[in-house]
């Protein structure tokens, strides 16, 4: 990892991150999994692909088809909760809805051996010094406390409400109990998670060991950014400001993808999420001072940086917003 950020470069930090990600944990033997696409189709518990955990959840239900060292997978994300917050000028959002997750799952007697492979990566392989990492864990979890105090890292106990140590799956009986991979901002020295390694319990018995972390989390955490969307590829096409630059850049992003999964706006399901992204787009543009041409041309290279071609997707959101009152109306 370079010393310092330099923005033009987030699409090199990205490939950098994802490539030694695979190339590390395929040498150690765990083996690949194809990613899944943004809607969701096997976890019908959710929408989108939020996380990792919705490919793995097949994993969890039937553990006998983890294989012997396990799984990775390098995921695109979508989560929409920042939709909540688009009309509120007092929150700013520090995670973007859409991001790239990398994730790994093994079996129930894993913990030790997944949680050292996955420091040494931080440390050895990103080289990101020891010193600026740290686990966060409950006290209440003797098990997984056990576990941190026995990797190279410094353990903070109880330095979060209970509830950032407990996972939902979405499943009958199935529960997690995490603890956190921290890296701390060397200016402030404040604490923040990068990612997390959790214990899956069905009815009290662990049947599998998942580890995740975002590639933008990890560059914000190591480059004491404040907020992840400046380290997200969304940041080479609109330079990232704080404030409502970012938050439009945060819609615009999402807007894109959801669109290039063909999603189309409406009133119910993921057509109402779209329809959402799509509003504050046109509203955050004005609070952030661009143009409809800035909306669109944004779009253009968004499309093209991240799915690597067109399919008109500028088109789409010219549409929306020149019919948007027809639209919300038939819907």
């Amino acid at each position: 990892m370079e010393a310092s950020f330099c923005s033009e470069r987030i699409i090199d930090y990205h490939s950098m991150i994802k490539k030694l990600f695979a190339d590390y944990f395929f040498d150690l033997g765990y083996q690949k999994h194809t990613p899944a696409p943004i809607i969701s189709f096997d976890d019908r518990s959710v929408r989108f692909t939020g996380s990792t955990t919705n490919v793995f959840k097949p994993y969890i239900l039937n553990n006998s088809l983890i294989p012997k060292k396990g799984l990775f997978i390098i995921q695109k994300c979508l989560r929409t909760q920042n939709a909540k917050s688009f009309w509120d000028d007092d929150i700013f959002p520090e995670g973007g809805s859409y991001f790239t997750e990398m994730g790994l799952i093994a079996s129930s007697n894993s913990i030790m051996s997944l949680t050292m492979d996955s420091i040494k990566y931080f440390i050895n392989t990103l080289e990101i010094g020891s010193e600026k990492m740290c686990l966060r864990v409950s006290s209440r979890d003797k098990d997984l406390l056990k576990c941190t105090r026995q990797m190279p890292l410094e353990t903070k106990i109880d330095d979060m409400p209970v509830k950032h140590y407990r996972h939902r799956y979405g499943l009958s009986g199935v529960l997690g109990r995490n603890f956190n991979f921290g890296i701390k901002n060397s200016e402030t020295g404040v604490v923040k998670d990068m990612g997390t390694v959790v214990l899956v319990e069905k009815l009290g018995e662990v049947i599998a060991i998942e580890m995740g972390f975002g590639i933008s989390t990890l560059l914000a955490g190591y480059y004491n950014l404040t907020n992840s969307i400046e380290a997200s590829t969304i940041s080479t096409v609109i330079p990232f400001k704080p404030g409502f630059n970012s938050k439009f850049a945060d819609a615009l992003s999402a807007s894109v993808i959801m669109l290039k999964e063909k999603v189309r706006p409406s009133g119910r399901d993921k057509g109402r999420i779209l329809r959402t992204y799509l509003c504050a787009l046109r509203d955050l543009s004005k609070k952030a001072g661009f143009s409809i041409d800035d909306i669109l041309q944004f779009a253009v290279d968004y499309e093209e940086l991240e799915c690597k071609k067109t399919s008109f997707v500028a088109d789409k959101i010219l549409y929306f917003l020149e019919n948007q009152e027809k639209i919300l109306v038939q819907t």
